[in-house]
């Protein structure tokens, strides 16, 4: 499953975005690398990475919809005042 979701969807989207919600972090909430790699305390699933994924995906529509609303409502603003 984790293959066909991989060339689906691609690494960079699925697997990036997520990190650090599994890798250590400093006291500064900043992920830690060594050697360019993050670390982590625990072997993370593939399916951790996927259902972070579509929750987010699911969020979509409405994202959409306000940034449109914002838009309408900054051309009239915009119109109006020039």
């Amino acid at each position: 499953m984790a293959g066909e979701k991989l060339l689906e969807y691609n690494y960079i989207n699925l697997i990036t975005p997520y990190k650090h919600n599994f890798a250590k972090t400093n006291r500064k909430k900043e992920v830690i690398k060594v050697n360019g790699e993050h670390i982590y305390e625990r072997n993370v699933e593939f399916s951790e990475y996927y259902d972070l994924f579509m929750n987010e995906r699911k969020l979509y529509p409405m994202i959409i919809e306000n940034i449109l609303d914002f838009e309408i409502h900054f051309k009239s603003i915009t119109a109006y005042i020039f």
